[in-house]
């Protein structure tokens, strides 16, 4: 709404006041999708009003004060890792929207400015390092993206250069980006070399300058299929007619087309190295799923060429190689059903990916419990393909919530040695796609869930309040907080059936103490942890007739006559804890 009033006074877009809350709104993560574009057309004003104005933008947008993602690495992966992705992401797209925002205001400031930026971007790219070369980085893509830049300021050389050097991923992420997007807005002097590196044998190719091209190529695609935004841009009746605004440049929908099928002769290489090559690589190969999985999203009928190359890989001998290859097309598929749009699904059956939950290998199981995910979570007719197939993958989804003892893992790190829990991933995506079915109303679910099934995933999930993993045993928690407001008929009195070991472990972790020597990061998880407990109890204590079960009474009891669980109760919610 903030955003909308500033679009309402772009008449004043010279007043420092309007000025200043837009260029402090570029920083929040809540800036995205309308809000975004309104501060584009916001800045877009204020240049056009006024051209001075441009240096002011330029100069505040691209100083960035905040870490850069290769900052925030620490040597405890496993303790902050979950913090260091959302604080990865959130510094990514501040990044991305400042850079937006400021191609927004080149391309209305006019051609000369636009010329002097673009060499001023070249420059930093080229001499500079840190955040200053990340965000010139993404600028220069975000510009290319929506006009046509040639090479005259050696742009295709200087992003290969990028793209080849021994960078951070930050940089290598920034200039793929920037590659990709100068290639949409100009396939012919940008896309080839793309293509090539791709498909090229060559020895002296090296394969770091092949994943950065797999990475470009993934943005054309996603800058192919911009088009439903794009029109909106390019002329729409949501935005202001400015004369200076480069929107009305954009390309249109069969100019999209056109650029996606010059993308097409890469799909057969990526699925020949998604099949035929060892990728050891974990980005490498999340990679091609997900330009495999963009490819089949724009065309539909590539799914059954996918389904084709995995029946391909299961006629052979079965070993780890082929199933890690099997298990990144499935990802491919899942990467396809997210980058659809709601109202659109495949028309065929996924039964043969899904199928992979009863495979022998963790990583075909793992790949299959998170399409089923996906599926469940997609608002469409294709969970129509879930539905009849629920019956039989359940038990073997339910098998994986178990800790796996042959899948830890001890690696010897020289002084010590760490055990490394490979089925952590699985367990997740078991845990993950049981929620999807307790939680998800039989409207939004697609279909009904027979009660025998929910009364097995409800007693089956009780085990991950002990897991060992801190991150599963809150999931549960959330889960059952969900069954205790009947997310699916009758979940509440699940709960009850299974209160005795349920409150026991629930206890067990309210009763959790951080170590000794624990650093205040690990003290803070210990509380978190032991809050969500307790907000199962509480959710619990609005079961109808909750206080005919002892077991849930004694627990609450428990949290009354322990001082420090009631002083946390209290803090919670502002009332100290009664006995029921």
């Amino acid at each position: 709404e903030r955003c909308a009033k500033l679009k309402e006074s772009s008449k004043k877009a010279t007043e420092s006041e309007p000025l200043k809350i837009a260029l402090k709104f570029v920083s929040s993560s809540l800036i995205q999708g309308q809000a975004l574009m309104t501060l584009e057309r916001y800045f877009e004003a204020a240049v056009a009003a006024r051209r001075e104005t441009f240096d002011v933008i330029y100069d505040e947008l691209s100083s960035i004060s905040t870490a850069s993602p290769n900052d925030m690495e620490t040597d405890d992966h496993r303790a902050t890792g979950c913090m260091q992705q959302k604080d990865i992401a959130s510094v990514r797209l501040e990044m991305k929207n400042r850079a937006a925002c400021i191609a927004s205001a080149t391309l209305a400031a006019g051609n000369k400015i636009t010329k002097s930026t673009i060499g001023t971007l070249i420059e930093e790219i080229s001499n500079k390092d840190g955040n200053r070369q990340v965000i010139s980085l993404w600028t220069l893509g975000e510009i290319g993206k929506r006009t046509k830049l040639d090479d005259s300021n050696a742009i295709d050389s200087t992003l290969w250069i990028k793209l080849e050097e021994d960078n951070t991923d930050e940089v290598k992420t920034a200039a793929a980006f920037a590659l990709g997007s100068c290639a949409v807005g100009n396939k012919d002097a940008f896309l080839p070399k793309i293509l090539e590196t791709i498909k090229t044998n060559k020895k002296d190719v090296k394969e770091i300058l092949k994943h950065g091209a797999l990475r470009a190529l993934r943005e054309v695609i996603i800058g192919a299929g911009d088009s439903s935004e794009d029109g909106l841009l390019a002329g729409g009746s949501s935005r202001i007619d400015y004369t200076m605004s480069p929107r009305k440049k954009r390309v249109k929908r069969e100019d999209d087309d056109i650029l996606f099928k010059s993308t097409q002769q890469a799909w057969a290489v990526v699925l020949a190295k998604a099949c035929d090559e060892d990728l050891k690589d974990d980005a490498v190969k999340a990679d091609v799923a997900e330009v495999l999985g963009r490819f089949v999203a724009r065309n539909h009928a590539l799914v059954k060429e996918i389904e084709k190359a995995l029946n391909s890989i299961f006629k052979g001998v079965k070993t780890p190689k082929n199933a890690t290859k099997a298990a990144l097309l499935v990802d491919a598929v899942r990467f396809a059903l997210v980058s659809l749009p709601k109202d659109e699904h495949f028309k065929c059956s996924l039964e043969s990916f899904v199928g992979l939950v009863k495979d022998e290998d963790h990583n075909c199981r793992r790949a299959a419990l998170q399409l089923l995910s996906v599926i469940g979570r997609r608002n469409s007719s294709q969970n129509d393909d879930l539905s009849p197939l629920l019956a039989k993958v359940l038990p073997d989804v339910l098998s994986q919530l178990q800790v796996n003892d042959t899948l830890i893992k001890e690696i010897d790190l020289g002084p010590f040695k760490q055990k490394f829990d490979h089925g952590l991933e699985l367990r997740t995506a078991a845990y993950d796609f049981v929620d999807v079915l307790l939680s998800r109303p039989k409207t939004a679910l697609g279909f009904a869930i027979p009660e025998d099934d929910v009364e097995s995933m409800v007693d089956k999930i009780v085990v991950g309040l002990k897991d060992p993993e801190r991150s599963i045993r809150m999931a549960v928690h959330a889960t059952f907080e969900k069954l205790c407001q009947d997310s699916v008929p009758n979940g509440a009195e699940y709960v009850v059936k299974n209160a005795d070991n349920a409150c026991k472990l629930l206890l067990e972790t309210m009763w959790t103490e951080a170590p000794e020597k624990a650093v205040q990061h690990e003290k803070d998880q210990v509380d978190e942890l032991v809050k969500s407990a307790l907000k199962v109890v509480k959710a619990m204590e609005t079961i109808p007739g909750v206080e005919s079960c002892l077991k849930i009474v004694e627990t609450k009891k428990e949290i009354v006559d322990d001082p420090p669980l009631a002083k946390l109760w209290t803090a919670m919610y502002d009332s100290p804890p009664l006995e029921i």
